[in-house]
């Protein structure tokens, strides 16, 4: 008797859980009504009531940088969930999803009628966010519910700071009065014991003490971070300290405040996780340390462990597009001012410095494209003056590297090289890196199966040697000079490591089919708002 073996086919399985606030439930506190829709909140007389499970009919998820919100787009079947939007107040949303042996999971649809139960779906869980609007289609023949999303994050976007944690975190003479209204906990841990906080102490700080954002954990992604550097509030002028958050969100304030330390506040699912902006600039995931400890993703990479998915052009991914924005000319010197009102005068900082312009007159001049410094002016900080030659670097650097972009699509969910059972594609976030490898010389090229073809220009130039690239050009026309210069750039210098950007995952599952979009950059775009400023 002969046993044969069928390895399991594995799909992408996603699944909704709502937590609902009902029209006339959890009484007039509007406030108190948003702090229950709480992750994880049990159910109670007063809290929102939960439903599970419910398998969408499609979404698109869309994540974005540290700097941007996630959204969820979802339609899912009204006879499964019957709500009315004329009954709801409030809807938080969370999506799970994963892998699952396909032979498995069909069957539970059939036998659970289209709902298969919490053990058969991945507790992976995708996104989390706010509900901002609800559209009920109940009146064909398959009615829909669909809900657009936010993450958290849009919620500590629009939520303005509070002046009185401002006053505190500043060391005003308001300091006092507003640490009186927190809690005993709170006088003890920052009862102006320490002249600065820790970055955590900061975030805590702002997010516990406003009772929409109270469900929302901060932890340190590595324990660096906080040696980094600390916020001083003896370094702020208490008469100025007011101008820092008049009418600023929450994110924009923790934004400011944390970068000036080498810290960036990111938002994973309900967490926020701070993480040193060194990882911006060093090939491996963003939140590598906290993903590395387990706290932020449960799908590892055993063979890839501190880096991030590998694609590969013709194995996991089809033709990617490429783009730049190619530069006209030179960058040009970068001032940085800002007014003192408290003296009344400008500090100003250059880079590259009047000197090192002045050793090099021909970049610099009107032959070589700039005869001055481009200025930019930034809002006045006081704790910021000594950090103006760092900004005006910052933004010199950002104006000389013209950022490249790669675009592809993909239907796997693992590295290439990696069993379809570790979706580590799934766990991508903004910033972390990705890499994308061209197909070898002589490699099959899917698309071209059916017309003979082996491999398509670009691989087909990857598989020869720097001497038979350049005779291939000189073949083609071009001068000796020409084809060594182009050659050797060819050769050495085509980037595999890229940032993500975004990453969309657009799920259909009457097709059913599952598309995952990148869009990845070759450096981190400087957002000019989390500049020391």
């Amino acid at each position: 008797m002969t046993t044969t073996f069928s390895p399991p086919v594995y799909a992408f399985a996603p699944s909704v859980r709502l937590t609902l606030r009902l029209e006339g439930e959890g009484g007039k506190n509007d406030a108190k009504n948003e702090q229950t829709l709480q992750l994880g909140a049990e159910p109670t007389v007063e809290t929102p009531t939960p439903i599970s499970i419910i398998v969408p009919k499609r979404f698109r998820l869309e994540r974005r940088d540290c700097f941007e919100s996630d959204s969820l787009e979802l339609t899912i079947p009204f006879d499964a969930c019957p709500l009315d939007p004329r009954i709801v107040r409030a809807v938080r949303v969370e999506l799970y999803g994963g892998l699952v042996d396909l032979k498995a999971f069909g069957a539970a649809m059939e036998t659970g009628k289209g709902r298969p139960t919490a053990a058969q779906i991945p507790e992976n869980l995708l996104f989390v966010g706010y509900v901002d609007d609800m559209e009920a289609d109940v009146y064909g023949r398959k009615g829909d519910l669909t809900l657009h999303a936010q993450s958290y994050q849009s919620l500590i976007q629009d939520t303005p700071m509070s002046m009185r944690v401002a006053d505190l975190l500043s060391g005003t003479p308001a300091m006092l009065g507003a640490l009186s209204s927190f809690s005993p906990m709170f006088r003890m841990l920052f009862g102006g014991v320490a002249t600065a906080w820790k970055p955590s102490q900061v975030v805590s700080l702002v997010v516990q003490s406003i009772p929409t954002l109270s469900g929302i954990k901060v932890k340190v992604a590595d324990a660096n971070t906080e040696k980094v550097g600390e916020i001083d509030k003896t370094r702020l002028n208490p008469a100025t300290a007011a101008l820092e958050y008049e009418k600023e969100s929450v994110w924009n304030y923790l934004q400011r405040r944390l970068t000036l330390d080498g810290v960036i506040p990111y938002l994973w699912l309900d967490t926020i996780y701070l993480v040193k902006t060194a990882n911006l600039t060093k090939n491996r995931p963003f939140g590598w340390m906290a993903r590395h400890y387990g706290v932020i993703n449960p799908i590892p990479n055993p063979k890839r462990p501190t880096e991030g998915p590998l694609f590969i052009v013709g194995h996991n991914i089809t033709a990617p597009r490429i783009r730049r924005k190619l530069t006209r000319q030179a960058a040009p010197p970068i001032e940085a001012r800002m007014y003192d009102p408290t003296q009344g005068r400008t500090h100003s900082a250059a880079f590259p410095s009047a000197s090192e312009r002045e050793a090099h007159p021909e970049m610099w001049t009107a032959t070589g494209g700039y005869s001055a410094p481009q200025v930019v002016k930034l809002p006045f900080h006081p704790g910021h003056i000594d950090k103006l030659g760092e900004a005006a670097q910052t933004l010199y650097l950002a104006n000389r590297r013209a950022p490249l972009e790669i675009e592809f699509e993909t239907g796997d969910f693992s590295s290439a090289g990696l069993p379809a059972a570790v979706p580590d594609v799934l766990s991508l976030a903004g910033g972390d890196p990705i890499e994308v490898m061209e197909r070898k010389a002589g490699e099959p090229n899917p698309e071209d199966a059916d017309k003979g073809k082996l491999s398509d220009s670009l691989s087909h130039l990857n598989g020869m040697s720097v001497t038979e690239l350049i005779d291939y050009l000189k073949a083609y026309g071009y001068e000796a000079k020409a084809a060594e210069r182009l050659a050797g750039k060819l050769k050495s210098e085509l980037p595999a490591t890229y940032k993500l950007q975004r990453m969309t995952v657009d799920y259909d599952g009457e097709a059913p089919r599952t598309t995952v979009s990148l869009t990845a950059v070759s450096y981190v775009n400087v957002n000019l708002d989390t500049l020391p400023a």
